[in-house]
């Protein structure tokens, strides 16, 4: 009858369509698979690619399956109690579809009795990752224990270019080890406990980097050591400043110029000035100086050495943002007079 007729043309557009799709060559077929995965940060699931291609046709799970490149992003969140171990079981199909490609690695574990619920299950986790480190291309670790984090094979990361370690408790001397051989890093996050003081590990490749942001507990004595080491900065953010050097006298004063730095940021609740009369940065673009302190005392001394800054640097200076800080206008206005091409000026106090 007529409804049986409109169920077969259905039936034959839909087989017609399929066929049509599996004619797509592998080659293109592939490139349209990597096009569709989400971001690295983003966790994989079935409604996401690649499981989601897996689903269409038996063709395209085959296609997908042998695409280690679309396997590349291990993406893990460990939220909620249920589900660790699962994801434990799920990792060692996924990594070895990955096959040898280069790795974009992302971990985010919960803070706290989580942790301790599924510690067996997140162990394995990391075991497995860590067992691939000589594949680590981009490095992502928010909230994992830094007891996970030892046994570092002697082989380090040599292919890792961008790493965001976000730690809470550890050693950062010991944490220092996860870039033991990374000549190819060129962007560092690192974000510890607001306890933890940050210790200048030798084992990171200062000299390649061009991006960093730290988050922790420094002095000024710190980050002179790390701008010192990194003469190819291009991105630099400084946050919380507030360890008081014992012996200012101690500091050294050789100047320090970052012939590529266009991006400067560094939050404080101590003053600055020492740091500030060493620097010059040509080819500034973004400065960005924030007191954090409740007091807003040494805010003078810091202000009145910015147009000495600026006049040091000669620099494109296209933004220029205080906060905190109680600027008086004449020095105000002598910034804005070094700097020709500013587009954008925030000042609170």
């Amino acid at each position: 009858d007529i409804q049986e007729m409109v169920i077969q043309r259905h039936a034959l557009r839909d087989q017609a369509y399929k066929n049509l799709l599996d004619q797509i060559p592998v080659e293109i077929l592939g490139d349209i698979f990597l096009q569709c995965l989400p971001p690295i940060t983003s966790r994989s699931g079935k409604t996401t690619a690649p499981l989601l291609l897996c689903q269409v046709s038996r063709h395209w799970r085959q296609v997908a399956v042998s695409l280690p490149s679309l396997w590349s992003t291990v993406a893990i969140k460990c939220l909620r109690w249920r589900g660790c171990r699962m994801k434990a079981q799920l990792l060692h199909v996924w990594l070895k579809r990955s096959a040898e490609v280069p790795l974009h690695i992302s971990v985010e574990v919960k803070i706290g009795e989580f942790v301790h619920v599924n510690l067996p299950h997140l162990s394995e986790i990391m075991r497995a990752i860590i067992a691939q480190m000589h594949r680590w291309k981009f490095l992502r670790l928010i909230g994992v224990p830094s007891n996970l984090l030892m046994d570092l094979p002697s082989t380090g990361a040599p292919l890792l270019r961008e790493a965001t370690i976000q730690i809470h408790s550890g050693n950062p001397q010991d944490l220092g080890l996860l870039f033991q051989n990374s000549p190819l890093l060129h962007s560092l996050t690192w974000q510890l406990g607001p306890y933890i003081t940050f210790q200048l590990f030798p084992l990171i490749p200062w000299f390649k980097l061009s991006v960093i942001h730290f988050e922790c507990l420094l002095s000024i004595a710190n980050c002179y050591d790390i701008l010192s080491c990194s003469p190819n900065l291009q991105c630099c953010y400084f946050e919380d400043v507030s360890v008081n050097t014992p012996d200012l006298s101690q500091l050294s004063t050789s100047p320090i110029i970052l012939a590529s730095l266009h991006s400067f940021r560094i939050e404080a609740s101590i003053n600055i000035l020492p740091l500030l009369r060493t620097l010059t940065f040509p080819v500034l673009s973004s400065l960005v100086i924030e007191s954090t302190g409740l007091h807003s005392h040494p805010a003078a001394h810091i202000t009145s050495e910015i147009p000495n800054l600026l006049r040091r640097s000669n620099s494109p200076l296209q933004t220029f943002v205080l906060e905190n800080f109680g600027v008086e206008e004449k020095e105000l206005i002598e910034c804005l007079s070094l700097s020709p091409r500013l587009e954008t000026l925030v000042v609170c106090d």
